[in-house]
């Protein structure tokens, strides 16, 4: 069998990522990423950012503002489990990117807490979204 081994114990296979999770001293990722995820806050803009973008979508097709905040949900669930997941690109701003729509946060991580400042269009004109963010 491929990436799987058979136990010593009853002849029964276990996976690979069992085997993992039973070593001790080691954790699980659920375990580590409990241990390092760090508190989350959204500036007002942020929401209204979403709200825009979202009856864009419902505007364009009934249920894909529904869709789109599934996506804007998952990005900062990421950034708060792995806060340096992302590069910086301005000043110390980090951009996480959302799947399937191409928006992207912008964040500021401080070593202990995450600030999400705002969701922008990627073919929005950068220039825009540096002044907001300076400001």
């Amino acid at each position: 069998m491929i990436g799987r081994k058979k136990s010593c114990f009853g002849g029964r296979p276990i996976s690979w990522g069992t085997l993992l999770r039973k070593r001790p001293g080691k954790k699980s990722r659920r375990e580590f990423a409990r241990e390092v995820a760090v508190k989350i806050r959204f500036a007002p803009e942020f929401e209204q950012d979403i709200a825009e973008a979202y009856a864009w979508y419902e505007d364009q097709r009934e249920g894909l503002g529904e869709t789109f905040l599934v996506s804007v949900d998952d990005c900062p669930d990421r950034i708060e489990q792995n806060p340096e997941i992302y590069q910086t690109v301005f000043l110390s701003f980090r951009r996480g990117l959302l799947n399937k729509f191409p928006y992207a946060d912008f964040y500021e991580f401080d070593g202990n807490s995450v600030t999400v400042h705002g969701i922008f269009h990627h073919s929005r004109d950068p220039e825009k979204w540096r002044r907001r963010l300076q400001g």
